[in-house]
């Protein structure tokens, strides 16, 4: 009965865990995230001969992973 209890327990501090680490990973990418777009804000304002360049940024985030064209003017 013992183990049973135990394997519970430790099962539901993992989950805590695992929830809390996301949520540090979130506010992390939402940091990175706000600071590579005013990055990427700053180089579009630059002057560009070429209008038709592209940045591609990937992040990778629990597995999966996003991309977003962003263009400069």
């Amino acid at each position: 009965m013992k183990k049973s209890t135990d394997k519970k327990e430790l099962s539901k501090k993992a989950t805590d865990y695992q929830k809390e680490l996301n949520q540090i990973f979130d506010k992390a990418l939402k940091e990175v995230d706000s600071e590579l777009l005013e990055t990427l804000d700053f180089v579009s304002k630059l002057s560009v001969e070429d209008n038709s360049q592209m940045f591609q940024i990937t992040t990778t985030h629990s597995g999966t992973a996003k991309q977003n064209n962003i263009y400069a003017e």
